[in-house]
Parts: C-alpha cells; sequence; structure tokens
C-alpha cells in the first residue's frame, strides 16, 4: 500500500492524499558548508613529523567529538609544500 501525503505551508498541517492527484511542490536540499580553521600551534616538538601531526589530528577529533560536533573531516592543507610555517616575529 503507498500513502502520500500533502502539506499546508501557511499552517505547517499535513493531510492524506490520494497519490494519484497532482499537487505543487518544491524540493530543498541543504548543501553542507565548508569552513577552513587556520590553528596557531606552540610547540618544541617537531610539526613537520607526521607521526605528530597524526597526534594533533587526533586529539582535536576527539575533542570535537566530545563537544558533540560529528560531522566533521579534519585535514592538513599543504602551502608551498608545507604544512606548518614560521610566522615572522612581530617589531615591537
Amino acid at each position: 500500500m503507498t500513502s502520500c501525503a500533502a502539506v499546508e505551508t501557511a499552517t505547517g498541517t499535513w493531510w492524506d492524499v490520494d497519490c494519484s492527484e497532482k499537487h505543487e511542490f518544491i524540493c530543498q536540499t541543504q548543501i553542507p558548508s565548508k569552513r577552513r580553521l587556520k590553528l596557531r600551534f606552540q610547540s618544541e616538538a617537531d610539526l613537520t613529523d607526521p607521526h605528530i601531526q597524526q597526534q594533533i589530528l587526533d586529539q582535536l577529533h576527539a575533542k570535537m567529538e566530545t563537544e558533540s560536533l560529528t560531522d566533521f573531516k579534519l585535514c592538513w592543507i599543504e602551502t608551498d609544500g608545507q604544512i606548518f610555517h614560521r610566522e615572522p616575529k612581530k617589531k615591537t
């Protein structure tokens, strides 16, 4: 048995309709947005070491999950062949 329904958009009221009836409709798709975060690290560790980089990703992943953020993908982005760049010291 096939069941069909329609909605009155002004009131949000749903009702049963015959599936052979034709009605106007709107399709909506939510496109997930991408966000980039720029992180600053200060560490004595060798941040170019792939094992250290993986540890950082693992820790970020765990922290985000504890904050109930589950729909994400973490990765490093290389610029000029490097993931980490030293910031120039600011003149005071």
